[in-house]
């Protein structure tokens, strides 16, 4: 990313405002992508310094200023750019809701498969009775069941922190009151 130039953000007195100062729309958008606006991608400097700004706000819903130069400005671009972040923005929630939500069923999943295993080692363990197969059994399900179901707890009780984040970086902004203005 560029020092100064192009897009610095700073804190407004609002603990629920950001803004960015660019120099053009194109500091929003991939320098690699020549598509138009409506389509084109994001640009990683802007998402990576949207993290940092966002990253201690509490509030729910963010207003983000994009400051640009009072001759750069089109109202048009700035509700097609809008409808674009917005997009971008609501696709990458749903992804990650997605995502997460199949990292806690899989949880659920694995919780379930290794409560029934040591379940099923209890009733080996009762009718074992000297009987190699079942010792073997009961030595091969009762390590697999502890191992499963604490994996599986693992997984629901500790959800990945950076996963997390990323879930809340995307709701915030996909919630987020954009505006354009001039300097």
């Amino acid at each position: 990313m560029k020092n100064n130039p192009g897009m610095a953000h700073f804190e407004t007195k609002s603990d629920s405002e950001i803004s960015f100062w660019l120099d053009s729309y194109d500091d929003l958008f991939s320098d690699f992508d020549p598509r138009s606006y409506a389509i084109r991608g994001i640009s990683d400097d802007f998402l990576t310094e949207a993290r940092k700004a966002i990253r201690d706000k509490e509030a729910e819903k963010i207003k983000v200023h994009f400051l640009i130069p009072i001759l750069k400005r089109h109202r048009s671009d700035d509700t097609i750019i809008k409808k674009r972040l917005y997009n971008h923005f609501k696709k990458h929630h749903h992804l990650l809701l997605q995502e997460h939500q199949k990292i806690r069923k899989r949880g659920m999943i694995l919780t379930l498969a290794g409560t029934l295993l040591m379940v099923s080692a209890g009733f080996v363990a009762a009718y074992e009775n000297g009987n190699t197969f079942l010792r073997v059994l009961l030595v091969l399900i009762e390590p697999g069941g502890w191992f499963l179901t604490w994996s599986g707890l693992d997984t629901l009780v500790f959800p990945h922190e950076a996963k997390t984040e990323e879930l809340n970086f995307y709701r915030k902004m996909a919630k987020s009151d954009i505006s354009f203005n001039c300097y």
